[in-house]
């Protein structure tokens, strides 16, 4: 909490402009430390202002957007990570839209968990595009394919239940060690604002 910052209405807010998490950029980032005395400041910064001391003095409202370009980075590095022969999905391009997202990518449906037709694909990336929203229900955030074809086909509604299966939830917050969540996020052409708290 040395960071630069204004204390308003019994809060400490920091504002970050083109920063950065994990390597990953963001374009514009509000965190708002609530109910946050100048006192509670002083001692977590005599303590170090380590990440399980703060619950102890505050909550942690965040609010965020992420360009396309920035979301297109995070998944990229996410197909990148594993070994080409263990890549269900080698390649996904996104695609931003009023409340939705397009992608067009390669898949491999073999490795697909949950596929009845695994003996029947071949083990190779074949071609496939999607419409997908995004939903939070409790904790979780979740996929709904909209429509999609694979290989030139269109996904039947088993299909969609199949990967609806294996995508999701695509993000569980009661999996962390501490209370987090999304309150609320819309998806527009020029990529995701998102507000969540953390405790």
């Amino acid at each position: 909490l040395n960071i630069i910052g204004e204390y308003k209405n019994n809060a400490y807010y920091v504002n970050l402009k083109s920063g950065s998490i994990k390597n990953f950029q963001f374009d514009n980032a509000i965190v708002k430390f609530q109910d946050l005395s100048e006192k509670g400041r002083n001692a977590l910064l005599d303590s170090g202002a380590y990440f399980p001391e703060i619950n102890k003095y505050c909550k942690i409202k965040v609010a965020a957007d992420l360009s396309a370009q920035e979301i297109q980075a995070i998944i990229d590095s996410g197909i990148n990570r594993p070994a080409t022969s263990k890549r269900v999905i080698n390649k996904a391009v996104l695609t931003f839209e009023d409340n939705a997202v397009s992608v067009d990518g390669t898949i491999n449906m073999k490795k697909i968990p949950g596929n009845p037709l695994a003996m029947l694909s071949n083990d190779e990336f074949i071609p496939f595009n999607a419409k997908f929203s995004v939903y939070l229900k409790d904790s979780c955030v979740f996929i709904n394919i909209l429509e999609g074809n694979v290989n030139g086909q269109e996904m039947t509604p088993e299909v969609i239940n199949m990967f609806h299966g294996w995508l999701n939830p695509l993000w569980d917050f009661t999996k962390l060690d501490f209370p987090c969540g999304i309150q609320e996020y819309s998806i527009s052409p020029s990529g995701l604002r998102i507000a969540g708290y953390i405790f």
